[in-house]
């Protein structure tokens, strides 16, 4: 079985929940996760259920990685699964598409490993992917068992940027990273909210929005340079009072994550009615341990 997925990218809602690394590092320290699609599966109630199965990256347009198959369930089947092995970043969309309206079938996966060598969705016999697609080839592919860590994933993400000719870092990326550490934290909760829909433009939403080991609310504004006060302004502030909307919390904090804060930005933060609002800034660091005790040890 081939499922098609981004795993730098959202998979549906959310940041990233979806994605293969983020199912990927739950189900290395848990054993197994839960993963869903919409389309029905002919072998919820059948015997002969698919024991493997890969993920096709769809921004690469190759088959990345493996897994094993433990159950292919619906929606009733699922919950003996879902205590132990539903990633806490998924639960909103997790009751979401259980409604009876979004029936969906439910892989209870595990083992999942990249390929040495990413191949071709042709060669198992497939030209398309757009949901999940059977094939009877790829068990002989060789794959790596490492173990990946949120450590690890920002670390590809600063590298892939650093040695591209054409990938700039974005706030996507930037997003992606502050989402590694809160699962690196695993005290915080990710809270997936529904989109804002403005007058006209896109939907908007907060960048982030996570629940801290004190019941906290706290809303995230990503910039990736400069943070100014129409950040605060027309976006943190916003976005704050739809978290508290949606929430009816009155633990509510707000961060601004940029690489650095105009001016009038600091100003406005210094002021005591802004107390519930920090600046925090980001920055990168060579990890050069190893190269100075070659050089000078």
């Amino acid at each position: 079985m081939i499922v098609p997925m981004n795993p730098r990218r959202e998979y549906s809602g959310g940041s990233t929940p979806g994605s293969i690394l983020a199912l990927k590092w739950f189900s290395d320290k848990k054993g197994k996760v839960i993963i869903s699609f919409d389309r029905r599966c002919k072998y919820i109630s059948s015997q002969e259920k698919p024991r493997l199965g890969f993920f096709y990256d769809t921004s690469q347009r190759k088959v990345t990685h493996r897994f094993s198959i433990f159950d292919v369930t619906d929606d009733a089947g699922v919950k003996e699964y879902e205590k132990d092995f539903l990633p806490p970043w998924r639960r909103e969309l997790f009751e979401e598409t259980r409604k009876p309206s979004k029936r969906r079938t439910w892989l209870l996966i595990g083992e999942i490993y990249a390929l040495d060598t990413p191949k071709d969705l042709i060669y198992f016999g497939k030209r398309r992917a757009q949901s999940y697609v059977y094939s009877a080839v790829g068990s002989e592919l060789a794959y790596s068992k490492e173990e990946t860590t949120p450590d690890k994933f920002i670390d590809d993400i600063v590298f892939r940027c650093a040695v591209s000719k054409t990938a700039k870092f974005t706030e996507d990326d930037l997003e992606l990273i502050i989402w590694a550490q809160i699962v690196k934290n695993e005290k915080a909760k990710y809270l997936q909210l529904q989109p804002v829909p403005p007058a006209r433009g896109k939907r908007r939403r907060p960048d982030i929005v996570v629940k801290n080991s004190k019941g906290e609310y706290v809303v995230v504004e990503l910039k990736r340079d400069k943070a100014d006060k129409s950040t605060l302004d027309k976006q943190l502030r916003p976005y704050m009072k739809l978290v508290m909307s949606q929430h009816g919390s009155s633990k509510l904090k707000g961060v601004i994550v940029a690489r650095n804060a105009s001016e009038d930005l600091k100003t406005e933060l210094s002021k005591k009615k802004n107390d519930d609002i920090k600046f925090v800034p980001y920055g990168f660091v060579f990890k050069a341990d190893g190269i100075q005790k070659a050089l000078f040890q």
